[in-house]
């Protein structure tokens, strides 16, 4: 059984401590290697398009919001390998039934108390190559006032062999400093304001294997973990939901 939903939010969800490395089952190898193949056609079928090629039919197609909502992060996404998940029509589908499934939308309707929304902008089915930088951020930094709950769903092993997270396993309040020195942009964190905010626990990088899932608000303190010896991509689903009554409001939403 899941936590309640007060402790939903938090990372002890899938990892209580320093001293605990993995994170919790939710999807069934099986059906994580199925949708992991789904995103390898859904990146073959873009980039056919982008070769001026057929696709394969329902795995990519552009979605095209309101023209009052921005889709400038589309790019930002895709130049990382990655796809936003409301322009795969079959991926849609299956995060919504995997949702649907495990109860998450229960929960997360539970923990935003009042119906959550997904968003076009925020949901993102990722390939992450080992050469892929990241930099430790709060999601809130730049999404505003909202409510919202983050659930990441590692589809191959990561945190050894490929690209995973580091971690500051505790629950936080504030948006921390940013654009300090060492801080690779504006809004993200530089090394050692993480290290110091992670307090005597530590920074933590769990081991993922296929299925485990990791459920966190949006002042979570967070970076994509590399290192040089890690040799193979790391495939994910990470979906935003956020309360309807405080939605990020450049973003396209999505009713579940």
């Amino acid at each position: 059984m899941w936590p309640k939903p007060a402790d939903a939010v938090l990372v002890q969800v899938a990892v209580t401590g320093a001293e605990q490395s993995h994170a919790c089952r939710l999807v069934q190898e099986q059906e994580a290697a199925r949708i992991k193949q789904r995103i390898d056609r859904a990146l073959g079928a873009l980039a056919a398009i982008e070769a001026g090629d057929l696709p394969e039919c329902g795995f990519f197609e552009h979605f095209t919001p309101d023209p009052r909502y921005g889709l400038h992060e589309r790019t930002w996404v895709t130049d990382a390998g990655g796809l936003w998940t409301a322009d795969s029509p079959f991926l849609t589908a299956d995060v919504c039934a995997l949702f649907e499934q495990h109860g998450l939308v229960e929960l997360a309707r539970d923990y935003l108390r009042e119906e959550p929304l997904l968003s076009v902008q925020k949901g993102t089915l990722r390939k992450i190559s080992p050469g892929t930088g990241g930099a430790w951020h709060q999601d809130g930094h730049f999404l505003g006032s909202v409510k919202a709950l983050n659930i990441w769903i590692s589809l191959s092993r990561c945190g050894d062999v490929s690209p995973g997270m580091d971690l500051v396993p505790r629950r936080l309040d504030e948006i921390v400093a940013t654009g300090t020195g060492g801080a690779p942009l504006d809004w993200t964190v530089a090394e050692d304001v993480a290290r110091e905010v992670a307090g005597d626990r530590g920074i933590v990088r769990p081991i993922f294997n296929p299925g485990d899932a990791l459920m966190f608000d949006e002042m979570f303190l967070h970076t994509t973990a590399i290192e040089e010896t890690m040799s193979e991509p790391r495939y994910a689903i990470e979906t935003w939901l956020f309360g309807s009554s405080a939605f990020p409001p450049e973003y396209a939403p999505i009713a579940l």
